[in-house]
């Protein structure tokens, strides 16, 4: 359809080219005195204008004449373009929302009482309000690529204190997990998030970065988006190690 469409267009931007091209050397050959020129280019012009003419007749008639099967061609081709666009359509995936401060308050009734059971083992102070572990308003929400994160903060015991940012993530989700099942405080519909044939926590405890008297929790809402940027990111990490790697070797 767009190859025929282009046709037609360039076939009648060049015979409107040369229409206009005939009628200026027309008007030359006026100015000229040259009958010679006007005869010949009018000749043309005419000559064209008839070809045109004769041309949209004989289509005008194939069309009447063939008038059903325009239809069923029409229909049918309908039909195939709609079938094809339904079998190689991608869907643009929607973004997740944009928590709200009442998501992040859900959030939070999760994780306070996950992480005031933990804390003292991951040396971390004990928590008692909800206050001990919300960041500040401007940072409880922060974007991270395409999803979202809620910022939570603890209180070290000790600024001292080494705190090992993996071993406490995983001891963390380990913990909402278990929060989540055994009593769900969020209010959650489902608290389980299918990925890849296996469920997992809809709190996800992406990262924690200790601080100087803080460690920081940076925790999202499962969804395939997150899950698919996590791996993403996962993959550029080791590929710069990687060429960091080799350029230590070079060096």
């Amino acid at each position: 359809m767009n190859s025929f469409k282009r046709l037609l267009s360039s076939t009648i931007t060049l015979i409107v080219s040369f229409s206009r091209d005939a009628v200026n050397y027309i008007a030359d050959g006026i100015s000229e005195r040259n009958g010679k020129k006007v005869a010949l280019n009018l000749t043309l012009l005419l000559s064209v204008a008839a070809l045109v003419v004769l041309s949209g007749a004989v289509l005008v008639k194939l069309a009447i004449n063939n008038l059903h099967i325009i239809i069923a061609a029409g229909f049918l081709a309908a039909a195939a373009y709609s079938a094809l666009s339904k079998l190689f359509q991608v869907e643009e995936p929607i973004p997740p929302h944009k928590p709200t401060a009442e998501d992040y308050q859900a959030i939070l009734a999760t994780v306070k009482p996950a992480l005031a059971t933990v804390a003292p083992a991951l040396g971390l102070a004990s928590i008692y309000e909800h206050t001990d572990i919300s960041a500040d308003p401007e940072e409880q929400v922060l974007p991270w690529g395409k999803v979202w994160r809620m910022k939570f903060k603890v209180l070290k015991q000790n600024a001292t204190t080494h705190i090992d940012k993996d071993l406490c993530r995983s001891v963390i989700q380990a913990q909402v997990k278990s929060v989540l099942v055994r009593e769900n405080p969020s209010g959650f519909a489902n608290v389980r998030f299918e990925r890849g044939g296996a469920f997992v926590p809809i709190i996800q405890v992406d990262e924690v970065l200790p601080g100087d008297a803080f460690v920081y929790l940076f925790i999202a809402i499962a969804s395939q988006e997150y899950f698919q940027q996590r791996a993403d990111w996962e993959n550029r990490k080791n590929v710069l190690a990687i060429e960091a790697s080799r350029d230590d070797e070079d060096f």
